[in-house]
């Protein structure tokens, strides 16, 4: 009950809601679609977790894919995750481009933002105060409209060889998702609306030093 009162007494809301709708030229999945390579990917980007809940996202992930057919998983696949029976990308998607533009803008912000158009370690800031309220933001459709592929250098024990990275690619997609803010900090709305200006260039999800995955901000709507 404590807090259940503590709320109804305080009726405190600290954070700004807002609707995000995108439309993305291109976008590419990046789920690898074999086992053994969502085991090391996810055990080498959060080495902080337990083994027990490495495994649990690790079997998330794998529950998340599609079937894959033995002659492609011998290649680099990559494919968007399946939710509820349709494509989607992953909210941390969002949550890293926006951390990855707030660190390029830090130093270049519109007039009245920041001191002098600068906010100091603005991406750890974006980190601790922005957040994507989806888990996973749906592409509207089950299917990709593509399948790339393309040649790609590796190094393995055996020394360097030459591999195909195959790609999931959506073309004309549409999606919405919703950030939380936290009033008062100096991620203020005009910054956040700035990070996301200069996003569409640098584009969202995989892929995008191949110049895909840029968008249009179709609307940003203050929700009450």
């Amino acid at each position: 009950m404590l807090w259940k009162e503590w709320k109804a007494k305080q009726n405190w809301e600290p954070f700004d809601r807002y609707r995000v709708r995108l439309r993305l030229k291109h976008i590419v999945g990046g789920l690898p679609a074999v086992p053994e390579i969502i085991k090391t990917w996810v055990e080498t980007r959060n080495a902080d977790k337990t083994a027990e809940e490495q495994k649990l996202m690790i079997n998330a992930h794998i529950d998340e894919l599609p079937e894959v057919a033995d002659e492609v998983a011998e290649k680099k696949t990559i494919v968007f995750p399946r939710v509820g029976g349709q494509l989607a990308i992953e909210g941390r998607q969002v949550k890293a481009m926006l951390k990855e533009a707030a660190n390029v803008v830090k130093n270049s912000l519109p007039r009245g933002c920041g001191k002098d158009g600068k906010i100091a370690a603005l991406k750890s800031k974006v980190a601790e105060t922005v957040f994507v309220e989806e888990e996973y933001i749906s592409l509207g459709r089950a299917e990709p409209d593509e399948v790339i592929e393309r040649p790609i250098s590796v190094v393995t024990r055996q020394g360097p060889r030459t591999s195909i990275k195959r790609c999931e690619v959506c073309r004309d997609v549409e999606i919405e998702f919703h950030l939380r803010r936290l009033r008062g900090g100096e991620v203020s709305e005009a910054v956040l609306l700035a990070i996301l200006e200069y996003a569409q260039q640098m584009g969202l999800g995989a892929d995008r030093s191949q110049g895909r995955g840029v968008f249009e901000v179709v609307d940003v709507e203050k929700q009450s």
